[in-house]
C-alpha cells in the first residue's frame, strides 16, 4: 500500500478492511485476498437472482462488497447501512473511486423503529452474517420482512439432525458477546462485565433453518430457496457433536473447533411472491459466474470469508 492515496491510508490507519478492492490509481484496499468460500458462495446466491430495475437495501453492508454486486446486476438504487461508521467512510470511499453512482451508504440500524420509519419499501433485502449477531433473532427477521418484498439471509445456523424441518435456537456457552448489538450496553460496560473472556462474533443464538422459515412464514414469506454455504459435511458435524456433548458431560468448556462443528452457515432466499428476484424455476448457482474487475483477487495470502 505504499502508493495508496492519502484517503486509503487514512481510513486504513483508522479500521483495518476486510474487503479487496482495486481502485483506480492500482493500489488495492487488502493485500492478496484469496476469495474464501463464504464469500464465493453469497457471490454464487447473489448473481443467480435478477435484480433489473430493483431496489436492494444490504443490512449490515460493512465496506459494500455485496452492494457494490448488486449495482452491477442492474439494481436502479442499491442502499447499503451499517452500525459502524468507519465501514461506511470505507464503502463510500469506494463507491466514489470506482465510479458507482447507483449505490449509496448510510449509518443506521434496522432495529430501530425511528430509522426504520424513514426507508421505502425494497425489492430485495440482503442480511449476511446477521441473524446470530443480533441478541433478539425474531424481531430482527420482523424488522426485515417488513420493509422487504424479498429477503436473503445467511447465518450461522444450528446443524443438527432434522435441523432444516425443527423450530429449534442454541445459545453458545463461551465468548464474549459482541458488543456493538447489545442494547443500551457500551463497549467497556461490556468488557467489565466480561473481562478476559474472547469475543465471539456469533455469540448470541444459532437458529435451526426450520425456526427461520416458521418465523418468516408467519410474516407473509411464501417461498424459501435454502442451501448450505458448507455442504457435504454431515458426518464431521456429527463428530462434533458428539465430542461437544462428552465435553458438557465431563464439566469442560468445548473448544472453538467443538462449538464449530455444532453449527453451520446457511443462504436462505425468502420471497412473499415466487419469482420477485428468483427467476421461475431457478435456483442458486454452485459458484460465482464472474468477478467484478474492481474486487482484487490474489493468488495466495490470507482468504476473505465475510
Amino acid at each position: 500500500m505504499s502508493h495508496a492515496s492519502p484517503d486509503l491510508q487514512r481510513l486504513t490507519a483508522t479500521q483495518g478492511w476486510q474487503q479487496s478492492f482495486r481502485l483506480p490509481d492500482g493500489s488495492v484496499t487488502r493485500e492478496m485476498t484469496r476469495l474464501g468460500p463464504g464469500v464465493a458462495g453469497k457471490l454464487a446466491a447473489l448473481q443467480s437472482l435478477d435484480l433489473r430495475g430493483k431496489r436492494v437495501l444490504d443490512m449490515g453492508c460493512s465496506e459494500g462488497l455485496y452492494a457494490f454486486y448488486a449495482a452491477a446486476q442492474g439494481a436502479e438504487e442499491v442502499v447499503g447501512v451499517d452500525i459502524d461508521p468507519h465501514r461506511i467512510d470505507k464503502a463510500t470511499f469506494v463507491a466514489d473511486s470506482i465510479g458507482v453512482d447507483n449505490v449509496r451508504f448510510e449509518v443506521g440500524d434496522v432495529l430501530d423503529r425511528t430509522y426504520r420509519a424513514g426507508l421505502s419499501p425494497f425489492d430485495l433485502v440482503i442480511a449476511w452474517g446477521f441473524l446470530h449477531r443480533v441478541p433478539d433473532p425474531f424481531n430482527a427477521l420482523v424488522a426485515l420482512g417488513s420493509i422487504g418484498q424479498a429477503m436473503s439471509l445467511e447465518w450461522d445456523a444450528l446443524a443438527v439432525p432434522f435441523a432444516s424441518r425443527l423450530s429449534l435456537a442454541s445459545h453458545p456457552t463461551g465468548g464474549e458477546f459482541e458488543w456493538k448489538n447489545i442494547a443500551g450496553m457500551s463497549r467497556d460496560e461490556v468488557a467489565e462485565n466480561l473481562k478476559g473472556k474472547q469475543v465471539d462474533r456469533a455469540s448470541f443464538w444459532h437458529l435451526s433453518p426450520g425456526a427461520v422459515e416458521a418465523i418468516v412464514r408467519r410474516l407473509g414469506f411464501a417461498s424459501f430457496v435454502r442451501h448450505d454455504r458448507h455442504a457435504g459435511q454431515r458426518r464431521e458435524r456429527m463428530t462434533g457433536m458428539l465430542r461437544r456433548t462428552a465435553s458438557s458431560a465431563l464439566g469442560r468448556t468445548p473448544t472453538d473447533s467443538e462449538r464449530g462443528w455444532f453449527r453451520k452457515r446457511v443462504i436462505m432466499l425468502c420471497e412473499r411472491r415466487p419469482g420477485t428476484v428468483l427467476p421461475p424455476g431457478g435456483s442458486p448457482y454452485a459458484s460465482p459466474t464472474w468477478i467484478a474487475p474492481w474486487h482484487h483477487i490474489g493468488s495466495d495470502g490470507e482468504a476473505s470469508d465475510e
